[in-house]
C-alpha cells in the first residue's frame, strides 16, 4: 500500500540488479545498461525535470561494506540510478531502491 498525498513520494522502487522489481509505486520498468547503472522508467509523467531522486543500495544482510546509490532525473518519465563503492567503482548490488519527490503531476 502506498501513501499518497501532497508530501508523499511521486514514485518509488525496490529492485535487484537483474532488473527484477520487488515492489514499486508509479514505476513501470527498470533497465540495466552497464555495471551498476540503471534507467528507471516511470508509469507517470512528471510536470518537469526539477525533481529529487533519493537512492540507495546494499548487498543484503551480513554485509558491512559501504555502497552508495545515487539517482538523478533524465526526463519527465525516467531517471537514472547508479551504484558504486566508496572508491567510485561501479557494482551491481542485490538491493537497490529509489524514491522520487517533486511537484505533483
Amino acid at each position: 500500500m502506498a501513501f499518497v498525498g501532497m508530501n508523499a513520494a511521486n514514485a518509488w522502487v525496490s529492485f535487484s540488479s537483474d532488473n527484477s522489481i520487488r515492489d514499486s509505486y508509479n514505476v513501470s520498468s527498470v533497465a540495466r545498461y552497464s555495471t551498476g547503472n540503471f534507467a528507471v522508467n516511470l508509469s507517470i509523467t512528471l510536470p518537469s525535470t526539477d525533481y529529487v531522486v533519493v537512492s540507495g543500495a546494499s548487498n543484503g544482510t551480513g554485509s558491512n561494506a559501504v555502497y552508495l546509490g545515487s539517482g538523478w532525473p533524465s526526463s519527465t518519465t525516467q531517471f537514472y540510478h547508479a551504484t558504486h563503492w566508496t572508491n567510485g567503482t561501479a557494482y551491481d548490488r542485490t538491493h537497490n531502491f529509489s524514491a522520487v519527490f517533486g511537484d505533483r503531476y
